[in-house]
């Protein structure tokens, strides 16, 4: 398993799409941070299985939301740059690498 480490914008990224889910319907902003975990685990898994998308940055899409979670790895760790709604703007992202 590789650790996980997390730019502090990511916990904006999460809270911005928790409320947003969240008051479409009560417990859909949980149900988004669970799909967020469970994607997370499978990067910790094995980041090489996701595509490189911009230089060292590779992205890991959600199953359920339109959401996707960009991140750098190396050896021993991977870094969460960004967890983004996928028609965002890509600068975004491309500004924390």
């Amino acid at each position: 398993m590789t650790a996980l480490r997390f730019r502090a914008e990511v916990a904006d990224d999460l809270s911005g799409a928790w409320d947003w889910y969240e008051a479409r319907k009560p417990g859909l902003g949980d149900e988004s941070l669970a799909a967020v975990a469970r994607c997370t685990d499978r990067i910790s898994a094995n980041p090489a299985l996701f595509a490189t998308v911009h230089r060292d940055v590779r992205r890991a899409v959600l199953w359920r939301f339109p959401f996707v979670v960009f991140f750098t790895s190396d050896a021993d760790s991977a870094l969460v740059i960004a967890v983004l709604h996928a028609r965002r703007d890509p600068n975004v992202w491309q500004s924390r690498a």
